[in-house]
This record gives structure tokens, sequence and C-alpha cells, in this order.
């Protein structure tokens, strides 16, 4: 799971969406889950979370389509797998289902 730097020093909800697939760089990552610039800007981005799961959890899972940035106009061709968690992940409550396995800070993504 990516998420904004530094965020995981603060333990704080975590997004919402996941992919099982693994990314050599920030700069993969964003292409293949269309992560555009206007979601997550570049001087944010990103740590990357890998988490264990310790209790099922309802998904709904597919396939990441394209899109076309907005403020860049690049287009961000997608592909990779991804589920929305369909369970509430804000504040702690992550905590119930996910045990955090490593942490990638952003400088070792570029």
């Amino acid at each position: 799971m990516l998420v904004n730097k530094g965020a995981t020093n603060k333990q704080p909800g975590l997004g919402g969406w996941v992919s099982p697939d693994k990314f050599s760089s920030l700069k993969e990552a964003r292409q293949k889950l269309a992560l555009l610039p206007e979601f997550k800007k570049d001087h944010q981005c990103c740590d990357l979370v890998e988490l264990s799961v310790r209790t099922p959890i309802p998904v709904r899972s597919g396939e990441v389509g394209s899109l076309i940035s907005r403020e860049t106009g690049a287009l961000y061709r997608g592909g990779a797998r991804q589920s929305e968690l369909l369970i509430s992940m804000k504040g702690n409550e992550w905590e119930k289902y996910f045990s955090v396995t490593n942490i990638k800070k952003g400088a070792d993504l570029k």
C-alpha cells in the first residue's frame, strides 16, 4: 500500500486500496496503479507499507484501468491488480485486520 511520506510515523488511517503486485520503482507503481499526481503529489508520495492479513477482509478486486492526468495530460496505463477494502480504514481500525510487515520510505522507491 502506498501512503503519503512520513505518514507511517504517526500510525495513520491507511488508504482503502491495496495491490498484491510488486513494483521496482515509484515511477512503475504510478504507471501500473494509474496513481495520478492529483491523487498523490510527488513531494508527498510515497512510503510503501507491506501488510500481513490477520483476519479475512471483504474486498472488491479487479484490474486498474488507464487514466489521463488533468494536471499534466500524461497517460497512466494501469494494468496492476488492485483491491478495494470494504472495511473502515479510519484511525487505527485497520490494525484489527492487518499487521505491518515492512515499510520502505519514499527515498528507497525512486
